[in-house]
């Protein structure tokens, strides 16, 4: 007579439906802990130097966003769109942060640094053309200013402190003068270029150029903007001056450095308003550039 065995086939199959319940339980949830994690989020700016007042453009970079929730930690509506565009009312420190697909998110913390625009802007009069060892005499006639510091070579050095100051040039050439005035709480640099021949040269002998319109300017600069032509374009309208100081939504800076910025910024610099001061023998003797930057273009 056998033995009676103290589990019994209703007692096994039990047990073994346990071990496969308990299986399943640890695979969905190594599955869903799988699916839900965050993917790898980076928050990319399209300046180097953000500025108060003057849009920038974020962009989430993700391989599976598919919505996306920009907050700028200065209290405005948040978008809801991949590259928005922004602008910080205010210079100070703030922390940007996108959330991808309500749940992952990634924050920068960011520096909008104090805009230029509103500082006192230096005037300066003085004549165009001169001649070598002729005194020059150039005025700073803003009347924003408390104390004035003129530079007349390339050295950078202050060669007068004075509002009004007199300076006589020892070579032919274009030269560019600059000042530097201190106003209510700020200052700002204002510069000016001209011509120095030699006594014999005479000023209706020089060839006059051909008058490149502000509308035909704006074309060529957008052929750099598109990377198909460079800076030498202007060489003829600037009467070979490439580095002519160009004033760029306030700030000055060489306009042969401003036209490689604009080649290198991906198709997005946006011209929004130009003026040209026409000089003697149809020369630019001046840029002011308002500009923006805008959406990626192919």
């Amino acid at each position: 007579m056998y033995r009676k065995s103290i589990f019994d086939k209703s007692v096994l199959t039990f047990i073994g439906v346990l071990c496969i319940v308990a299986l399943l339980s640890i695979l969905i949830k190594g599955y869903l802990a799988f699916t839900s994690r965050c993917p790898e989020i980076k928050i990319l700016v399209s300046e180097n130097k953000i500025t108060a007042g003057i849009p920038f453009i974020v962009h989430c970079e993700s391989n599976t966003a598919e919505k996306w929730d920009w907050n700028f930690g200065d209290g405005t509506t948040n978008s809801l769109i991949a590259s928005p565009t922004h602008i910080y009312e205010k210079a100070g420190q703030y922390i940007v942060t996108v959330t991808v697909n309500e749940k992952c998110a990634e924050s920068l913390t960011v520096t909008a640094e104090a805009s230029n625009l509103n500082l006192p802007k230096p005037i300066i009069d003085a004549p165009t053309t001169a001649t070598v060892g002729q005194p020059v005499k150039f005025k700073e006639v803003s009347g924003l200013g408390k104390s004035w510091e003129w530079s007349f070579t390339d050295s950078k050095s202050v060669d007068s402190r004075q509002q009004e100051s007199v300076y006589t040039f020892s070579t032919p050439g274009q030269k560019t003068v600059s000042v530097k005035i201190n106003g209510p709480g700020n200052s700002d640099v204002a510069y000016f270029e001209l011509d120095i021949t030699t006594a014999d040269i005479k000023k209706e002998s020089l060839p006059v150029k051909e008058l490149l319109s502000e509308s035909e300017f704006i074309i060529m600069l957008y052929q750099i903007i598109d990377r198909k032509k460079d800076a030498t374009i202007f060489k003829d309208a600037l009467c070979g001056h490439l580095n002519i100081v160009a004033n760029i939504n306030g700030e000055n800076k060489p306009f042969e450095e401003y036209c490689k910025e604009i080649k290198k910024s991906h198709h997005r610099t946006v011209i929004d308003n130009l003026k040209l001061v026409i000089g003697s023998s149809n020369c630019i003797k001046g840029i002011t550039i308002k500009q923006h930057q805008g959406k990626w273009r192919l």
